[in-house]
């Protein structure tokens, strides 16, 4: 989930949000996201349970281009350790 806010031309100028990772056991890992250029922005783990308990992490995360029907795929860099 987030928010992106737009130009005059319906370009992305800034965004923000969160993200859950769900396994198949349904333990849940947390993170949020900010964007911080066209090309993409950064991530931080902000908790999870389960398996994912004491899960800290970082990295940042590269747009590609939208899809047809408006979405969005992006790839992420993924840096994290469960304490």
């Amino acid at each position: 989930e987030g928010v992106f806010i737009a130009d005059a031309y319906g370009g992305s100028q800034a965004g923000g949000g969160s993200c859950h990772h769900t396994n198949a056991s349904g333990d849940v890992a947390l993170a949020w996201w900010k964007r911080t250029s066209e090309a993409g922005g950064v991530w931080g783990v902000m908790g999870g349970t389960g398996v994912f308990e004491g899960m800290t992490g970082k990295g940042n995360y590269s747009s590609r281009a939208p899809l047809p029907n408006g979405s969005w795929v992006n790839d992420w860099n993924l840096d994290w350790k469960r304490e």
